[in-house]
C-alpha cells in the first residue's frame, strides 16, 4: 500500500498541474467569448451614450419647474440642441429669446402669443420653426420697425394656466395679444400641474440618468407611433369615421368649462391693459375630416358675443392636406407645416391692427425680400 501511494506522488522537481488546463477546450472558449461579449457590450453602451448625446442631444431634455400660481413653466434660461433643433427659454420660461418687461425701444412692435402646446412646439421643433419666430420674420419684412413676437405658453396648459401666467408677469408691453385655443380647451377648467411622479418623462424636472435610457423608454415608442399617425393622416383625410362620445357632447355644466376663465382673460387684456386682442382657433385632425366638434362652436359664440375677432387655422391646414402633406405631428399638434399655417393666418389680422394703431410707421405692401 505504501509503495502504491508513493508512486502516485509527483516526482521531485516537477511543476504542479494547473486545474484550468484540465478543463475541456470548449469551456475555455466559452469563457473567452463571454468576457469578449461583456467588453464589447460595455464599449458599445459607452459609444452609444456618447453618440446619442452628441448627435441628438439626448440625456439633456427640456426641463420644467413647478410654480405656485401658474402651475408650471419651462425651466428658465435653457439653451440646448435636441434632435438637431435649437431650443431656448428666457428668464420667464418662454420659448423665446430674452425679453424685457417693457420696451427699451419705443419704435419696437411687440406681439404676445398666449396658448399651450400648439404654439410651444416641444423638443421636436427648432426655435426658427416656432409659429412666433416665423411670424416675427414675416412681419419684419412688412413693417419698417423692430419686431418681437414672444410666446407665453407651455405644453399641457389650460386657460387657467394662461390667465395665471399673464397675471404673474403681465403682457410685456405688447401692442397686440393673440390668444390661441383648441376645441379641447373648452373642457379644461382647472390649473394643470406637473405629475407628482418625478420620473414622468413628458415633463421632466431633472435630467435622465442616461441618453440610452431616454431613447429607449421615451422616444422609440413615440416616434414609431407618430410616423404611423402621420401616414394615416394623409391616407385617411377623406375618410369619415365616428368621433368619440366626449367630442360629440353638446351640453356642459358651466363649472366644467373654461368659459369664465377665458372671459376673465379677455377682460384682463382688453379692459385692464387696453391692448388689442385677437383669437386663433385650432382644430384637431378629425375635425377637419368630418366637422368641428360642438365645443368648437361654443368658442365661436363666446367671442362673437364679446366682440373679439377670431381666425381659424383650418383653411391653411386643409391646403397642406390637398397638396399631399400633413400639417400635423399627431392627432392635434402641428408640425413645421402647421406652424407655418398658423403664422400665415395671423399675419394679416396683426398687420391690420398695426395699420390702424401706428400711422407713423408705414407698412410695406410689396416686400422685395422673401419672407421666412
Amino acid at each position: 500500500m505504501s509503495n502504491v501511494a508513493k508512486s502516485k506522488k509527483s516526482k521531485p522537481g516537477s511543476k504542479p498541474v494547473d486545474a484550468r488546463h484540465t478543463r475541456p477546450t470548449w469551456v475555455r472558449w466559452l469563457r473567452r467569448i463571454g468576457i469578449a461579449f461583456i467588453a464589447i457590450t460595455i464599449a458599445g453602451a459607452i459609444a452609444g451614450e456618447i453618440f446619442l448625446r452628441m448627435r441628438y442631444g439626448l440625456g439633456s431634455p427640456l426641463l420644467y419647474v413647478d410654480h405656485p400660481t401658474i402651475g408650471y413653466t419651462a425651466k428658465p434660461n435653457q439653451d440646448m440642441t435636441r434632435f438637431g433643433n435649437h431650443i431656448v427659454t428666457n428668464i420667464y420660461g418662454m420659448r423665446s429669446k430674452p425679453i424685457t418687461p417693457q420696451k427699451t425701444n419705443p419704435d419696437e412692435l411687440r406681439i404676445l402669443l398666449i396658448g399651450d402646446s400648439i404654439i410651444f412646439g416641444g423638443n421636436l421643433t427648432d426655435h426658427e420653426d416656432l409659429p412666433a419666430t416665423i411670424l416675427q420674420h414675416r412681419l419684419e419684412t412688412l413693417v419698417k420697425r423692430p419686431v418681437v413676437v414672444a410666446t407665453a405658453a407651455c405644453g399641457g396648459w389650460s386657460p387657467t394656466n394662461m390667465l395665471a401666467y399673464v397675471r404673474e408677469y403681465g403682457l410685456f408691453d405688447a401692442d397686440v395679444v393673440v390668444l390661441i385655443l383648441s376645441t379641447h380647451d373648452w373642457r379644461q377648467n382647472e390649473t394643470a400641474r406637473l405629475s407628482q411622479d418625478t420620473s414622468d418623462s413628458r415633463y421632466p424636472r431633472t435630467k435622465p440618468l442616461s441618453a440610452l435610457g431616454e431613447a429607449y423608454f421615451r422616444y422609440l415608442p413615440t416616434l414609431l407611433k407618430l410616423q404611423q399617425e402621420s401616414n394615416e393622416h394623409i391616407a385617411g383625410f377623406e375618410k369619415d369615421t365616428p368621433t368619440s362620445e366626449i367630442e360629440i357632447q353638446t351640453t356642459w355644466d358651466p363649472e366644467q368649462t373654461s368659459e369664465s376663465t377665458v372671459r376673465e382673460l379677455v377682460q384682463f387684456v382688453t379692459k385692464e391693459h387696453h391692448t388689442p386682442l385677437i383669437v386663433g382657433l385650432h382644430q384637431e385632425w378629425d375635425e377637419l375630416r368630418t366637422e368641428p366638434y360642438p365645443a368648437y362652436h361654443e368658442w365661436q359664440k363666446l367671442f362673437q358675443e364679446m366682440n373679439i375677432p377670431t381666425y381659424e387655422f383650418a383653411p391653411k391646414f386643409i391646403e397642406w392636406f390637398q397638396n399631399g402633406m400633413s400639417p400635423y405631428r399627431d392627432y392635434i399638434h402641428p408640425n413645421n407645416l402647421g406652424h407655418d399655417a398658423i403664422a400665415m393666418t395671423l399675419r394679416e389680422p396683426i398687420l391690420e391692427i398695426v395699420r390702424k394703431n401706428s400711422e407713423p410707421h408705414p407698412v410695406n405692401e410689396t416686400p422685395t425680400t422673401r419672407a421666412h
